[in-house]
């Protein structure tokens, strides 16, 4: 196995680690924080300062890396940190101590996401970029169907302090994971020049309209990733019943990436975009009516063919457009609006479902989508092979 093989497996491993440690537990954290306290807007407050940690994480490793070159240190300690937090969880005595914890968990898993990134774009050529990253999704889709099956179940058996300490356990792979690297790519690091030419500009133009519809995007997907188990909680149903529905919506989309990120690769990335976006909003509209557990299996199996096909496709897609030095900024940049629309998404979720009900809030994230799909359909192919080929 040649040594970019060895390390992309490298972060197939990592990626799917957290997805168990991180994305599995993600939706029985709502549960948890209720569990402990907190109201449905506090716990969207909650969430959204976490995921305002983890988008200074995403943003800051993206310039460090770029400059120093450490990946390989910056993943291994950001690893270490997301062990012992991890570990911490299940130990809270009270709500301050919760958010801090997980903020720290949050902030270090913003370094790890960002520098598999930045790694992923170097190591793969532009010619299997959908592919690999298509790939990368596959792993984490992997890991919410192992966390789906069983955390659920642990956290009502033994409690969710058992459940974190497995988690940490678990998640010692992550550090392990990143000593596996021999060589790190490197890029010298040098100042953008001024770009002056017409299809440079044009260029930055379209950088501009991916990340707002990223950020949209991600607004939607959080507010579906929120909602679901909160609306879940509301109805009586178990920790056991609201891991299962990731691990269904996991077991649905886990083949999609590689199949969405080949398409892409051949047919373009953009009408891949637009048609996970649309299934974001069918996604939402859906979950509108749900009252059955198998209606939130369908919602969430949406949601995660949304976000985790979306994902891949538009972190190549990015990674299309800028130049070598500059990937470790501009895959940065992108994974940060995801986490900006998790900020927004959290916090106006758990407002709006506390004020104005769960359908209308549901209804309003249906149409963030269809925004975007309205800022992407004007971009047309041609305009990005210019700017490049200048």
């Amino acid at each position: 196995m040649s040594s970019n093989r060895q390390q992309l497996a490298a972060l197939f491993v990592w990626r799917l680690t957290i997805g168990i440690v991180g994305g599995g537990s993600l939706p029985l954290i709502p549960a948890y924080a209720a569990q402990l306290g907190m109201q449905a807007d506090l716990i969207g407050y909650y969430l959204a300062f976490g995921f305002s940690a983890i988008a200074v994480g995403t943003f800051v490793t993206g310039w460090l890396s770029d400059h120093f070159q450490r990946r390989k240190s910056f993943l291994i300690a950001a690893s270490l940190v997301i062990v012992m937090a991890t570990g911490l969880l299940g130990w809270v005595g009270h709500l301050g101590q919760l958010v801090l914890i997980t903020a720290i968990w949050f902030f270090a898993g913003g370094i790890g996401f960002s520098i598999v990134a930045i790694l992923t774009g170097l190591l793969a050529g532009e010619a299997e970029r959908g592919r690999v990253f298509g790939a990368l999704e596959v792993s984490g889709a992997v890991g919410s169907v192992i966390a789906g099956v069983l955390l659920g179940p642990i956290a009502d058996q033994w409690g969710y302090r058992t459940m974190f300490t497995v988690l940490a356990v678990l998640a010692c792979l992550l550090p392990l994971s990143g000593l596996v690297f021999k060589e790190e790519p490197t890029v010298p690091f040098t100042r953008a020049k001024p770009q002056t030419s017409s299809p440079a500009q044009g260029l930055k133009g379209i950088v501009v309209i991916l990340l707002v519809s990223r950020v949209l995007a991600a607004v939607a997907g959080f507010v579906a990733q929120f909602g679901t188990p909160l609306t879940m909680n509301a109805l009586g149903l178990s920790a056991t019943a609201i891991s299962l529905t990731g691990a269904v919506g996991g077991a649905v989309s886990l083949p999609l990436p590689l199949v969405t990120g080949w398409l892409s690769d051949r047919l373009g990335r953009k009408v891949l975009l637009i048609g996970m976006l649309f299934i974001g909003t069918l996604a939402l509209v859906f979950l509108a009516g749900s009252v059955l557990e198998w209606h939130f299996w369908a919602v969430t199996s949406l949601a995660y063919i949304f976000q985790i096909t979306g994902r891949g496709v538009g972190s190549a897609y990015m990674a299309d457009m800028v130049a070598p030095e500059s990937l470790g900024r501009g895959l940065s940049f992108y994974g940060g609006m995801e986490w900006i629309g998790g900020i927004i998404g959290y916090s106006a979720t758990g407002y709006a479902i506390q004020n104005f009900g769960s359908s209308t809030t549901f209804f309003v994230g249906a149409a963030l989508p269809l925004i975007a799909i309205g800022l992407l359909i004007p971009i047309r192919t041609t305009q990005v092979r210019t700017a490049n080929a200048s």
